[in-house]
């Protein structure tokens, strides 16, 4: 079993997963979430589909893009883009309705994290109505 991200005919970056079934290269947008289960890896994808690998979180985690995925848990690594509300503050609802708990100790740094992309993408938004008025 083995993990690689390759880019082929100008496609994104896809994430090579070896599961008993087989190969998928699998675009890291369609990942929803993964979850550790020993050294094991269930994958969450989107058309409700899932894989298990017999990759760590951990291996996963170095080779998914940092900006896009979060370490909520010590369990779970979920896609930013996939995030469709916060539950009290504990729990992270994601695509598909896939609740996720987030951890204590990550609550700050997931919560600066959003913060974060919410004041990039403030800028950027600004950024495209300034040219948006140049434009017009």
């Amino acid at each position: 079993m083995y993990l690689i991200l390759k880019a082929a005919n100008n496609n994104p970056m896809q994430l090579k997963v070896s599961v008993s079934e087989g190969i998928f290269y699998i675009n890291p947008q369609d990942i929803i979430c993964l979850e550790a289960n020993s050294n094991y890896t269930k994958l969450y994808l989107t058309g409700k589909r899932n894989l298990f690998s017999a990759k760590t979180l951990k291996a996963y985690q170095s080779l998914l893009p940092p900006n896009a995925f979060l370490r909520v848990h010590s369990a779970f690594l979920i896609n930013k883009m996939h995030i469709s509300y916060i539950c009290g503050r504990e729990i992270v609802v994601l695509t598909q309705d896939i609740q996720v708990p987030l951890a204590r100790r990550r609550k700050s740094a997931f919560f600066q994290q959003l913060q974060q992309d919410l004041h990039t993408q403030d800028i950027e938004n600004e950024i495209y109505n300034i040219q948006l008025n140049k434009v017009g």
